[in-house]
């Protein structure tokens, strides 16, 4: 892993972090009083949030993943401007609709966390076999040079009469 590839594994898990942080904020905001979710501050963070971690390297599942993250906050955006305008019959339902959109939100975030985390873990494993295998060679290499220096020593030590 390289010190770039490690340090874009660092920034992501920070927006992550903040992503799971914000949306439980927006979750607990939403639990207390659903109609005032258009005086939520941190909307405009989590709208920054997924743009920095859409600019971070994302494999192909982390992409999918992310791609599934943005549609249900959109869709979770496009429920809470409905539910002012909401009658008291579908409020009940809208609300549902966007605690489900946070649950799958939820979901995805953990989704790419843990493919961050496996990704990492194959890339540690990689280079621990990396490691194991220069240090290997180092041995090998300083067992050569004791080898050649003691056939050295002994032909001029002991050198050979025909």
């Amino acid at each position: 892993m390289s010190n770039s590839e490690y340090e874009g594994h660092i920034v992501s898990q920070y927006h992550l972090y903040r992503l799971n942080h914000l949306f439980n904020l927006k979750r607990q905001w939403l639990s207390k009083d659903p109609l005032l979710i258009d005086d939520f501050k941190e909307s405009k963070t989590i709208e920054q949030e997924l743009a920095n971690l859409g600019n971070t390297k994302l494999t192909f599942n982390e992409s999918l993943c992310f791609n599934d993250l943005k549609k249900r906050y959109s869709e979770l955006s496009i429920l809470e401007k409905s539910i002012s305008r909401d009658s008291n019959k579908f409020f009940d339902q809208t609300r549902q609709k966007m605690n489900a959109n946070l649950d799958y939100i939820m979901l995805n975030l953990d989704s790419i966390a843990n493919a961050k985390f496996t990704k990492r873990k194959q890339l540690l494993k990689t280079k621990s076999k990396s490691l194991y295998t220069n240090k290997l060679l180092l041995n090998m290499e300083i067992a050569f040079l004791i080898v050649i220096g003691i056939i050295v020593q002994m032909v001029i030590f002991y050198p050979w009469k025909p």
